[in-house]
């Protein structure tokens, strides 16, 4: 067993909100959760970025998002206690010009991956997420058996692992971190870093750059999550 599989053991809300601050998402990026279970995590930062993108934008639930390339737009930007989105500069009926987000799911289990799409169907006939703005895949596949997969390469990623899963893993990390940055020399744009964030467990090196404990409100237990964001 390389990650938890208990429902019990389920990532909680409070972490779920601090991975979406510590990742710094911004529009286009590509987030992956390696282990999505049911999908949680991906459903719940992507209905976060949708609500706040509407709201910066003035954009109500049953206007669209226009799709145009344009300079300036709008961003996420790390604050003290949660992502907010910049002021939006005007465009015609209230519309805004964004690339969508990605967010993909990969889950080795039929039965969650299944349980995960169901939920991912759900949010966008509720509502809670808009394809105009994010993409949400669930895929039922081993991560560490993917190689030049027809997937939006992850800028993001999101890893619940115990300490033996994140050793295993870590060389699949390390090929797409070189990947990326082969591609990005090619285009001759910045070199970003691939950003790492786990849970409960840290991978070994000097990737670590922050560490954040998480401590919920609803559980009077002194109950402390650490997460941990690394940068590839």
């Amino acid at each position: 067993m390389l990650a938890p599989r208990k429902k019990l053991w389920s990532t909680p809300d409070t972490v779920i909100d601090t991975v979406f601050r510590l990742s710094s998402i911004t529009f286009g990026d590509s987030f992956w959760d390696i282990g999505c279970g049911d999908g949680r995590v991906l459903i719940r930062i992507a209905s976060q970025l949708c609500q706040q993108t509407k709201e910066a934008a003035g954009v109500s639930d049953d206007q669209g998002i226009e799709h145009e390339s344009h300079e300036g737009g709008i961003s996420l930007i790390n604050a003290d206690e949660r992502p907010v989105v910049s002021s939006p500069p005007s465009y015609p009926c209230r519309q805004l010009s964004i690339p969508v987000t990605t967010f993909i799911g990969i889950e080795i289990d039929p039965e969650r991956a299944a349980e995960a799409s169901e939920n991912v169907r759900r949010s966008y006939h509720d509502g809670d997420l808009d394809r105009d703005i994010v993409d949400v895949q669930i895929h039922c596949r081993n991560a560490l058996d993917m190689e030049n997969e027809d997937l939006q390469p992850p800028t993001i990623i999101f890893l619940y692992l115990i300490p033996r899963g994140l050793r295993k893993i870590k060389p699949w990390i390390l090929r797409l971190a070189k990947a990326q940055q082969i591609i990005d020399k090619k285009k001759d744009t910045k070199l970003l870093p691939l950003r790492v964030i786990t849970y409960m467990a840290a991978f070994e090196g000097d990737y670590l750059v922050r560490k954040e404990r998480c401590v919920s409100k609803k559980i009077d237990l002194g109950v402390i999550w650490p997460l941990f964001l690394h940068h590839f």
